[in-house]
């Protein structure tokens, strides 16, 4: 698994940070399945977390997400699509 990118900001608060990383993996196991040639890429600023694009292949399929995560909200945080 590899990571890269750039987190800009005060660790101390966290919420506030701007960052724009891609994970990248070949396999991974997650609940014991298995996934290939994972690609996901997370922007946060703003309070919220972006996840613009998530690829990966499992069992001869594939998987495609992109998902929102405001991190100031406190009921329901998250969307996906």
């Amino acid at each position: 698994m590899a990571l890269s990118g750039t987190i800009k900001g005060n660790a101390n608060n966290p919420a506030y940070l701007n960052s724009s990383l891609v994970l990248t993996s070949n396999d991974l196991r997650l609940y014991n399945i298995k996934l290939n040639n994972i690609n996901m890429q997370l922007v946060q600023q703003n309070g919220q977390i972006k996840i613009p694009q998530s690829n990966t292949s499992f069992y001869g399929g594939s998987l495609a997400i992109n998902g929102l995560v405001d991190l100031y909200k406190k009921d329901m945080p998250y969307a996906l699509k």
